[in-house]
């Protein structure tokens, strides 16, 4: 090494003054470029280091959102097995369908009852369009966990507006019709329009019997339940989203007393013997208690916490074991907040089920 340094010394020496300012410039222009292109380098690295760490913010807050969706998602596919038993006879099919195209052609269609059958089959305003009869269908398996039952009926001459209003019935009904196809026919002389409609239900399989019962409403466990108060049942009070005390977004459901006694539950239905536990955020403002019980009887099974009253946000948790035999679902108020006293108030907010391992 030191030999090396003499003979650079010696160059050096031997270089003139100018050529020695020149191999500086030279030397100093290297260096500058070299910094140049490694802070280039460097900032290159960052942008993408930042680049990937937006995008995994994005996939974090998309995922987050999707799971809270997969709950509301979960519950509506529930509401519509309830009605989609794949227990049902090739009759009670055709009978249930039947019902429902002679509940949508009557002018005002009566509602349904939890069955999903009409709650009455009277109507003072008469028919929408007529249905002279109905033939049998055919019922045919489709992939896993559905049959389709599809069935050819025609409607007589009727009011065009008259006949887009009973299709658009049958595509938006409960029983998930869905229309095959479709002929319509109009004499040169007449206003009016026959239809020949090929009419196709699907029966999914998730409800345990014809009745609706015991559907199994799942739960999209550990992640907080997207509050929604359609989903919630409430009995001598009102239920409505707000932003007072939420401890977590933007929105929290806010239930209030309209009688002495009031109630609150939310309807869930898990595996019987299965352990969970069950965490919540809540605001009272009076004497309210939280228990969790089941949903046919009513029969307390876990209990729950008396709520303290001062107004401020606390979390409450409480684990249980779902009661029922074995391979079943229970359906259960999870949980089931009551009031005592009209005009008291219960904030709830962070829903979070969580299937406790052993």
């Amino acid at each position: 090494m030191t030999a090396i340094l003499k003979q650079l010394n010696k160059r050096w020496q031997a270089m003139s003054v100018r050529e020695q300012r020149l191999a500086l410039a030279v030397g100093a222009l290297v260096v500058l470029m070299g910094g140049y292109w490694l802070v280039q380098g460097v900032r290159g690295s960052v942008h993408r280091l930042d680049t990937e760490i937006d995008r995994l913010q994005d996939d974090v807050v998309n995922f987050h959102h999707q799971i809270a969706r997969k709950q509301s998602v979960e519950a509506h596919y529930a509401e519509v097995s309830a009605q989609h038993s794949s227990a049902w006879t090739e009759p009670e099919i055709q009978e249930r369908l039947r019902q429902e195209i002679y509940r949508l052609a009557k002018k005002s269609p009566p509602p349904l009852n939890e069955e999903g059958v009409p709650a009455t089959t009277l109507s003072e305003e008469g028919n929408l369009v007529e249905i002279p009869g109905l033939g049998q269908g055919t019922l045919s398996e489709g992939e896993e966990n559905y049959r389709q039952y599809s069935i050819n009926f025609r409607v007589p001459p009727v009011e065009f507006p008259a006949l887009v209003a009973f299709l658009e019935r049958l595509q938006g009904s409960p029983q998930s019709l869905r229309i095959d196809g479709l002929e319509l026919v109009r004499p040169p002389d007449s206003t009016k329009v026959s239809a020949t409609i090929d009419l196709t239900r699907i029966i999914v399989a998730g409800a345990a019997g014809a009745d609706g019962e015991g559907a199994g409403l799942q739960v999209a466990e550990g992640a907080p339940l997207e509050l929604r108060p359609d989903e919630w049942k409430c009995v001598g009070g009102e239920i409505v989203l707000t932003s007072e005390h939420a401890t977590t977004g933007q929105d929290a459901l806010k239930v209030t007393a309209q009688a002495e006694k009031a109630l609150v539950y939310l309807p869930r239905g898990l595996p019987a013997g299965a352990t969970y536990d069950l965490s919540i955020d809540l605001s009272a403002t009076g004497q309210a208690r939280m228990d969790i019980d089941t949903e046919a009887g009513g029969e307390t099974f876990s209990g729950g916490d008396a709520l303290r009253g001062d107004g401020k946000p606390y979390r409450y948790s409480v684990r249980f074991t779902v009661p029922g035999e074995a391979g079943e679902q229970t359906q259960l108020r999870l949980p089931v907040i009551s009031l005592e006293g009209a005009g008291q108030s219960v904030y709830i907010d962070n829903w979070i089920l969580t299937k406790s391992v052993s």
